[in-house]
């Protein structure tokens, strides 16, 4: 079983990359967060043809620290899912992404490989 944790921008311009990365490598699970951008594109891409978990971000209850939870229980579930198989992070970060850049060192401290494209 191939799964892939997707993480990334959330402004435009990354969306094709995303999807030629996904159509290449056909995994069998997606996990994605709740976010527009390369998110998105990545849900959008799953619903079809692969099993998708996404998770969502508190904001209203928790504000800032939203963010790094939700990249916190996506690195957890990419790390729990390492008995089924292959399982990596494809990274699509932009010069200002700091909660993928929180998301990518979360992932690594799980143990899961991480690919920045």
């Amino acid at each position: 079983m191939k799964v892939i944790a997707i993480t990334g921008t959330r402004r435009a311009g990354r969306n094709d990359d995303v999807l030629r990365y996904l159509d290449a490598e056909d995994p069998d699970v997606v996990i994605v967060g709740c976010a527009d951008g390369v998110d998105d594109t990545a849900r959008v891409w799953a619903r079809p043809r692969a099993i998708l978990v996404t998770v969502g971000a508190p904001w209203k209850k928790l504000g800032k620290a939203a963010g790094p939870r939700r990249n916190q229980h996506l690195a957890y579930i990419a790390a729990m899912y390492r008995q089924q198989g292959d399982v990596w992070a494809a990274a699509f970060p932009d010069e200002k992404s700091v909660g993928t850049l929180d998301a990518m060192e979360r992932f690594e401290a799980a143990g899961v490989d991480v690919r920045k494209l």
